[in-house]
């Protein structure tokens, strides 16, 4: 958001989720959804054309996405979100287990 000069108004605008939110998924304080990750990029892909692309290449560390098309991209960010998610619930099991116990 900030490379780009997106504001979470903006944001919030075109994603249907709240400024509220938005702040509270930036500094840790809710935890993110794969969907709403996902309504979140295409927001700013909305917004500000190839942020979609950059936002790929930061989180793989590399140029490593310039090659795909927007389905494509589309794919690898649900699939990211959804694995994050996943890892999120396991912890929470695995520590409710250990609680448990």
């Amino acid at each position: 958001m900030k490379a780009r000069k997106i504001s979470a108004s903006a944001i919030a605008a075109k994603s249907g989720i709240s400024r509220n939110h938005i702040s509270m998924y930036r500094t840790g304080k809710r935890d993110m959804t794969s969907e709403k990750l996902a309504s979140l990029i295409e927001a700013m892909e909305a917004i500000s054309p190839g942020a979609k692309l950059e936002f790929c290449q930061r989180l793989a560390g590399q140029n490593f996405f310039a090659e795909m098309n927007s389905d494509q991209l589309s794919s690898m960010l649900f699939a990211i979100a959804t694995t994050l998610q996943n890892r999120r619930v396991s912890d929470e099991i695995m520590k409710e287990s250990i609680t448990a116990s």
